[in-house]
């Protein structure tokens, strides 16, 4: 059993852990489920040491921007204070408890469709442009703190880099997430809310792409100089999206995070107009359990209930694509599309042009 006090209001509040949800999101915090005694309900709690602070008057900061940031986009906040367990003080910020989870989440249990990518982006983003309303920049936009109410509704989390942006709309060096540091960060040089827009690029890119290709091009990265491929352009590799990501949504992710914070969005305003224009091919999702050889394969159901597949197939030294349209879930006919290819990567340029079609190939 927890005792949370807030002196500035004096109020006691009761709740107890149930579950570490929170395992790792943070530099100096835990994320648990709880259970609010007074209220009897479920809600989230983050548990930070206070000795983390340098003064008093910082403890309830992060608490006080979420609060000031109510918004349906972004994790309402009910309560904040201070408590001791086992002899050691702690800051706890108490939330809604999302059993959704986190885009993060998600994205490890199974790829999701462009037109997720699109809903979700612009609901987060909905929540950071009210965040810059009130001169207020993230600085920690990340698939982690992007979390999924129980109506399937992204919701931005962890104030606990926020800044206000003050006079000149900019802060210097934040405290950064590393694997999402921009290049002015590097630089090093002033942080301004187009850094924000700059994470949030980088958020779809990895929505657009597997976990593992990710976490893939970051250690090629930090092999090297993490600091100069981010600065240079290539990290991300910015040309590298799986097949069925459309072009309009790529030329939004490129644009946001350009080296330039000028060459990027003038607003997340911009960002969402453009979003919000992806039409195409949204449908299509990776089929994560793969194709039965291990290899890529894609999945996409239309209006009139025909479920089509793609599989990319490695035969001795060769390629080929095949395809599978399923009507009325009775018929089922399989055609090869292509064969003979060269490389893995000529067959997936060719699944592009099969996604993008109005007809697979298959009869």
């Amino acid at each position: 059993m927890i005792k949370a006090k807030n002196n500035l209001i004096s109020t006691e509040v009761e709740f107890e852990k149930i579950d570490q949800v929170g395992v790792g999101q943070g530099a100096n915090s835990d994320v648990y489920k709880i259970r609010d005694i007074q209220l009897d309900t479920i809600r989230a709690a983050k548990e930070i040491e206070a000795s983390k602070f340098s003064n008093f008057n910082e403890y309830f900061e992060e608490a006080q921007k979420m609060h000031e940031s109510r918004h349906p986009n972004v994790v309402p906040v009910h309560f904040s204070g201070k408590g001791t367990v086992n002899g050691v003080d702690y800051v706890y910020i108490v939330m809604d408890y999302y059993p959704r989870g986190s885009l993060a989440g998600l994205h490890q249990k199974r790829p999701l469709k462009v037109k997720e990518i699109v809903r979700y982006g612009l609901q987060f983003l909905t929540g950071l442009a009210f965040i810059h309303g009130k001169d207020l920049a993230h600085f920690d936009i990340k698939p982690t703190n992007v979390l999924l109410k129980r109506e399937d509704v992204a919701a931005l989390t962890d104030f606990g880099v926020a800044e206000r942006l003050g006079g000149q709309g900019s802060v210097i060096n934040p405290p950064f997430y590393i694997p999402h540091v921009t290049p002015e960060r590097v630089s090093p040089g002033v942080q301004t809310q187009a850094t924000d827009i700059y994470q949030a690029g980088l958020t779809l890119y990895r929505l657009c792409n597997t976990p593992d290709e990710w976490e893939t091009q970051l250690q090629s990265a930090k092999q090297s100089s993490l600091e100069h491929a981010v600065v240079g352009g290539d990290f991300p590799d910015r040309d590298r999206f799986l097949p069925h990501i459309p072009r309009k949504l790529r030329t939004v992710i490129r644009k946001a995070t350009r080296i330039d914070p000028d060459n990027r969005y003038n607003s997340v305003r911009e960002m969402m107009n453009e979003l919000g224009s992806v039409k195409r091919y949204l449908e299509w999702q990776m089929d994560s359990s793969g194709s039965d050889t291990g290899h890529e394969a894609w999945e996409m159901e239309d209006d009139d209930g025909r479920n089509f597949q793609i599989q990319v197939r490695e035969d001795g030294n060769d390629w080929s694509i095949e395809t599978t349209k399923t009507v009325n879930q009775t018929q089922r006919v399989r055609s090869c599309c292509a064969n003979g290819l060269q490389s893995k990567e000529k067959a997936l340029t060719r699944v592009k042009t099969f996604i993008r079609s109005d007809d697979l190939s298959v009869n």
